[in-house]
């Protein structure tokens, strides 16, 4: 994700109407809290989200005073747990421009970000629209029928299919030969990663837009499983979503081996 030089961010915000690619997400941000504005291609709507829910750091809850700054600009929640939203049809992008205007202001008087704290970051991304709805009934099929035939058929095709992984470098700042996933918690002294069947699910667990890798299944778990990690989250913050732990990840490694005739 890159951070604003010369361009304001009305100027950057303004791409998204037209952006070719389709993961684009324009961003003022602080330790306390953040607005995001993205899209997902040329002419399609710009959602404004502004955080709440789990993604307020610990302890933080908006007074209904705070809420109500939020609300007389059409920023919303769905559920209590989510962020507070506004869709802009092309067509109404008169709309936007007043939240914009006051963007830095809501930062300040909602989530107590100075304007020395606040910083613009952007990226206009083109990424595959994955197919994974087969996994994804896997997953709740696993939910619904908790036996060992459920979970070696989620294993399976999980291995199977392309996989979003959350990586801690951006595509080209290191060797793509090399992974260097997310951290997203911890079990004990091993890291625990993120993974995501779509980028929506990706971008629903950090609005502001982690970078990422597709990768086949069979390459990823081997990687994870060398790299010592304790367990992977599976759409976290999203669904469907699980935990795959580090006996499992051996167990899909081990049946990788199999079907790759390795010994």
């Amino acid at each position: 994700m890159r951070t604003a030089g010369t361009e304001s961010l009305p100027q950057i915000v303004e791409r998204l109407w037209d952006a070719k690619s389709n993961r684009n997400r324009v961003a003022l941000v602080s330790e306390q809290g953040y607005i995001v504005f993205s899209s997902r291609g040329r002419h399609r709507p710009v959602v404004v989200q502004a955080a709440g829910g789990r993604n307020l750091p610990d302890g933080v809850k908006l007074t209904p005073e705070q809420v109500g700054t939020l609300s007389k600009y059409g920023l919303r929640q769905r559920r209590a747990s989510s962020d507070y939203q506004l869709e802009i049809a092309r067509d109404q992008s008169d709309r936007l421009a007043p939240i914009i205007a006051v963007a830095s202001s809501i930062l300040t008087d909602v989530y107590g970000a100075a304007l020395e704290e606040q910083s613009v970051r952007f990226r206009f991304d083109s990424v595959p629209d994955l197919d994974n709805s087969e996994l994804e009934e896997a997953m709740n099929h696993l939910a619904r029928q908790r036996d060992w035939a459920a979970r070696t058929g989620l294993y399976m095709k999980m291995v199977r299919s392309q996989l979003i992984c959350a990586v801690a470098t951006e595509a080209g700042s290191a060797p793509q030969s090399s992974l260097d996933p997310y951290h997203a918690g911890s079990i004990g002294p091993f890291p625990t990663v993120a993974i995501f069947t779509s980028f929506e699910a990706l971008d629903n667990y950090a609005a502001v837009g982690l970078p990422a890798r597709v990768i086949a299944g069979m390459d990823l778990f081997p990687a994870l499983v060398a790299l010592k990690i304790g367990s992977v989250l599976i759409n976290p913050k999203g669904g469907p979503r699980g935990e795959l732990y580090n006996n499992e990840l051996h167990i899909i490694v081990d049946g990788i081996k199999k079907l790759r005739g390795v010994h």
